[in-house]
This record gives structure tokens, C-alpha cells and sequence, in this order.
């Protein structure tokens, strides 16, 4: 059921926004992993370009070729996590892969972070709903309990690669 996760992650956020930023305040908006209120938690990318394409799957086009974007490598330290990418726990928890890339209900993947979070996990490491075709991607989830696991090993501003805006 669980992975104990060290290693690099990436994340996008606007240029005027630091990667730990803005987490563990009420969540202004429910997410995959996370709901309305909830203390916002990390969404990061184990691939760069997943990351990219989780910004393009938020903003609107002619935003993502506006202003800087900072993509940032962290540092995720024996973060204990629900592993939602290994078909047993899958098939356990009588969970599709198809259920969690589900963008109509969120509320089957809510319900598995809370019972992780309620286990006493770090998060979630899941399929990427945003490269759903790259079996590297995934997507790491850290509660906002939990960001001491996490550090910033590099950061830049950069523009939105011009190949996925295609």
C-alpha cells in the first residue's frame, strides 16, 4: 500500500510564486488529492514534462505565453506514500487506473488522500492525469503537514515551451 518516496520532484508555479508557497493555507478550490477548505497540499511532478503539461491543463493558451513561469526541482526525504501506481494496491482498494484520471468526480481520489492522510501517510504518489501516455510520470501529492519532507534543490523562470502549446 505504501512506498517510502526520496527522491526529485518538479513543480510549476507562477513566476511571482515561490514552489512552498502559498501551501497548508485552506485550499480556495477542491483538487484531485485535496478538498475545498483543506489545507492545500503539494502537487509535483516526477517528470519535467508532466509538470509543464499540469500548467497547460489549468491556464488558458494565450496565458501560458504571457509573463515567466518558474519550474522548480525538489527534494522529497522518506516521504511515507499511498502508492496509487502499483496495479496490487489498485486491485486491492478495487481502484481503476481509469478512476483516477477520472476529471468528473474527484471525490473517489479525495476519499483516498483522506484515508492516507487518516493512516498517517506523508500523501499520494498517482498516475499522471496530465501525461496519462508516460509511465514516468507521476504525480506526487505531500500534505501540507508534511512539507518538511520536501526542499528546493533548483528553481528558474523560464517560458512555456513552445512544442506543447501546439
Amino acid at each position: 500500500m505504501r512506498i517510502d518516496f526520496s527522491g526529485r520532484a518538479h513543480r510549476h508555479t507562477p513566476e511571482r510564486l515561490g514552489p512552498l508557497e502559498a501551501l497548508g493555507v485552506p485550499a480556495p478550490n477542491e483538487g484531485r488529492y485535496h478538498r475545498l477548505g483543506e489545507p492545500r497540499p503539494l502537487y509535483a511532478s516526477t517528470t519535467r514534462a508532466a509538470a509543464w503539461k499540469e500548467c497547460a491543463r489549468r491556464l488558458a493558451r494565450p496565458l501560458l505565453r504571457l509573463g515567466g513561469h518558474r519550474m522548480s526541482t525538489l527534494l522529497i526525504r522518506e516521504a511515507p506514500l499511498l502508492d496509487l501506481n502499483d496495479l496490487h494496491v489498485l486491485e486491492e482498494l478495487r481502484v481503476t487506473r481509469q478512476d483516477l484520471l477520472n476529471d468528473e468526480d474527484l471525490m473517489l481520489t479525495q476519499r483516498l488522500a483522506q484515508w492516507a492522510r487518516d493512516e498517517g501517510l506523508a500523501g499520494v504518489i498517482a498516475p499522471s492525469a496530465a501525461d496519462p501516455e508516460d509511465p514516468a510520470a507521476a504525480t506526487i501529492v505531500i500534505f501540507a503537514d508534511h512539507l518538511d519532507r520536501v526542499s528546493v534543490e533548483h528553481e528558474s523562470v523560464e517560458p512555456f515551451p513552445e512544442e506543447l502549446l501546439e
